[in-house]
């Protein structure tokens, strides 16, 4: 939130779409428009799928943007120690692919998401700030749960109300790392 509050004042006169902290989250999947009927399917989905999951730690690392510094779409903080998160998403995609969602073809690059720039002007001190945090530790978070959201679209931004409530274990998880 710290990092948040800062990069808003430093970019106070740009046409930037700031993430609220409440909203700020870790996407694993994007179920997109989802009929209602089918939303009790994927809640259960989401619990088979992580029912041998236990709390896990992440750290948000790093400064970034997608497309790039010169057209920059997404402000973003990254995420490391996520192979766990990776688990979880692949055991998720076995769940709810036998619902008829399609998996994402793009690869998963878990991130927070901070703003939506529209227009940044100075784009050096952008970049001097994806500098400044490359590769630094922004935050350790410890992941106690997960929660499927629906997302209502207001035009005061994106309201997330909670369908479903997944409390992870406590203890260790034992992740197969393929070398």
């Amino acid at each position: 939130r710290k990092l948040l509050g800062e990069l808003r004042h430093t970019f106070r006169e740009d046409k930037i779409k700031w993430i609220e902290p409440e909203n700020l989250h870790l996407t694993l999947f994007f179920f997109g428009d989802t009929d209602e009927d089918i939303i009790p399917s994927v809640s259960s989905a989401l619990v088979r799928s992580t029912s041998n999951f236990n709390e896990f730690k992440l750290d948000f690392v790093s400064l970034g943007v997608f497309k790039n510094l010169k057209n920059p779409r997404v402000l973003w903080v990254g995420v490391e120690g996520f192979q766990v998160l990776a688990e979880i998403r692949k055991a998720l995609e076995k769940e709810i692919i036998s619902l008829g969602f399609k998996m994402e073809e793009r690869d998963f690059v878990p991130h927070l998401t901070l703003a939506r720039p529209k227009w940044i002007e100075n784009k050096k001190k952008l970049g001097e700030w994806l500098d400044r945090y490359k590769n630094r530790i922004i935050q350790k978070v410890k992941i106690t749960k997960l929660v499927y959201y629906e997302s209502i679209l207001t035009r005061e931004g994106p309201v997330y109300k909670p369908i479903q409530v997944v409390k992870l274990k406590t203890g260790k998880n034992r992740v197969k790392i393929n070398l």
